[in-house]
């Protein structure tokens, strides 16, 4: 049978790695951390700077919601978004009571801001989205919102649309029952507004981005390995808040500049949160050379990143300290050990990827072809 049929395999054509690559580049902001900047922006006391906010359908929900709900935000993105603006937040006045909240696709507002609002007692939402949205489960934050004394409906016992009556809350030690970022940062807003101290414990650490951000806004908050307790009565006051570049989109561009021969890359301004830098453990072992400065900021740890060719070796990923996040999968495929590596599970004695102060760094393979399938023709 012909390959030309459609009915076989299409045909494979090989490539070869294209390059040096040479530059600097920003890579686009961190949504998760946008999300959180509109979200706590919005709650706090007196205008909040953000710099750097990620233009997406998702971000732009979640600033519109929390425009709805009281907080003004100049400039208005009324047609463009802007990366730079000011949020004026509701401060101890609390949301507006709104009948609908559109949070469009965005699973982090879904979950999010039920916590914030929840314990505003005689407020009314509901919360809706698009198809897909209404797919995703939102039980793991309605159990524990429920437990701390809330008001709140899901559709068949699980899913969105969402319903909620604000009520007075409680505190509560809580172990989440699957370790979710997510789901601890819905009960941690909600502990903004509760009656004595909230416990969040972990099963494992997730990334941390609203208690960093809490942190710098004065929240009362006790940071310990596995549990992070909010006792409530502090005013937030966020100043400003600048949203890194985002680690997984950047690591493309480290990649890249690792196995194209002769290659460097300098990647500004990236986001090198603990909890997100997974990619990075597990590079530092293949041994690349990566130069990476840390910057000050007044919230997430922040770095300059240089990313040159390297002759990598091979590694295995497991255990929890190597997990990587879903966002740095697909750039895995693209990398590939020479013939004689052999997988490492342990650290190296020595790495070519280190800080300016000496101390390990991060790291990938030193040599990429392939071969790649062309999509079959249509008439």
């Amino acid at each position: 049978m012909s390959r030309g049929s459609g009915t076989g395999p299409p045909p494979a054509e090989a490539f070869a790695p294209k390059g040096p690559l040479r530059g600097r580049i920003r890579p686009p902001a961190d949504k998760s951390i946008s999300h959180r900047a509109a979200i706590i922006g919005g709650i706090a006391d007196g205008p909040t700077r953000v710099r750097n906010f990620l233009d997406s359908d998702d971000t732009r929900s979640t600033l519109s919601a929390v425009a709805n709900l009281g907080a003004m935000v100049n400039p208005e993105p009324i047609e463009n978004m802007p990366t730079d603006f000011v949020i004026e937040g509701v401060g101890p006045g609390g949301p507006r009571s709104l009948g609908r909240i559109d949070v469009g696709n965005a699973g982090t507002l879904m979950r999010l801001l039920p916590g914030w609002i929840a314990g505003y007692d005689g407020g009314l939402w509901r919360m809706n989205g698009d198809a897909s949205i209404r797919k995703r489960p939102v039980d793991r934050i309605a159990d524990p919102l429920r437990l701390m004394g809330a008001e709140i409906e899901v559709t068949d016992g699980r899913f969105p649309p969402i319903r909620i009556d604000g009520r007075k809350l409680h505190g509560i030690e809580y172990e989440l029952p699957v370790a979710s970022a997510q789901v601890k940062s819905c009960i941690l807003l909600a502990a903004l507004r509760a009656e004595g101290p909230t416990t969040v414990i972990e099963p494992l650490p997730t990334r941390d981005h609203t208690e960093v951000m809490l942190e710098a806004a004065g929240a009362n908050i006790e940071r310990r390995p596995g549990s992070v307790t909010i006792t409530p009565g502090a005013d937030l006051k966020l100043d400003e808040v600048e949203i890194p570049a985002d680690l997984s989109s950047a690591a493309f561009f480290i990649v890249a500049a690792l196995i194209v021969p002769g290659s460097r890359i300098e990647l500004e301004r990236i986001g090198i949160n603990p909890t997100r830098t997974g990619i990075l453990t597990v590079l530092e072992r293949m041994g690349a050379e990566i130069d990476v400065v840390s910057l000050a900021s007044g919230g997430e740890a922040i770095a300059e990143i240089t990313a040159s060719s390297s002759h990598l070796r091979g590694t295995r990923v497991e255990g929890p300290r190597s997990r990587l996040p879903l966002t740095s999968f697909p750039c895995s495929p693209l990398l590939r050990v020479s013939r004689k590596a052999r997988p490492s599970s342990g650290t190296p004695k020595s790495s070519s990827a280190r800080s300016r102060t000496g101390s390990p760094l991060w790291s990938m393979p030193s040599r990429v072809s392939g071969r790649i399938s062309k999509p079959p023709k249509t008439a």
